[in-house]
């Protein structure tokens, strides 16, 4: 997937959200949503490979719970710089008149939706299994 693809789907999933009615002001809500989505990856991966691979089940303590929102905002800093306002510039560009201006906002939220549930049931399966 292209980030013109990507931040696409993150500004027409954003789009209603808030007052702000530009095109460039959905820009940061876009780079948040796309930060959230990225972090649920992360844990995703880094649970799945627990599970997997190790016997010891993670302990979900507040320091975990800490490191787990630092991420966040370390991902949307690596964002910020892939991200820039030229790439929604060009996403609006080629993607206006296509079939994903009127299905972008339903693929992102299906997104997050399915990827949160996934997040969230694995760390239910972590407390339910731990030693």
């Amino acid at each position: 997937m292209s980030r013109e693809f990507l931040m696409f789907i993150a500004y027409k999933t954003v789009e209603s959200f808030g007052t702000t009615n530009n095109n460039f002001g959905q820009f940061g809500k876009a780079k948040n949503f796309i930060a959230v989505i990225a972090a649920l990856n992360i844990i995703e991966i880094l649970l799945t490979i627990n599970s997997i691979f190790f016997e010891q089940r993670i302990s979900l303590s507040i320091s975990l719970y800490f490191i787990l929102i630092f991420s966040v905002f370390v991902i949307y800093f690596l964002i910020s710089l892939v991200f820039k306002r030229s790439v929604l510039a060009k996403a609006i560009k080629r993607y206006k008149d296509t079939n994903f201006n009127d299905s972008g906002k339903v693929v992102g939220l299906l997104y997050l939706f399915i990827n949160l549930g996934i997040a969230v049931g694995l760390v239910i399966e972590m407390e339910r299994f731990e030693y």
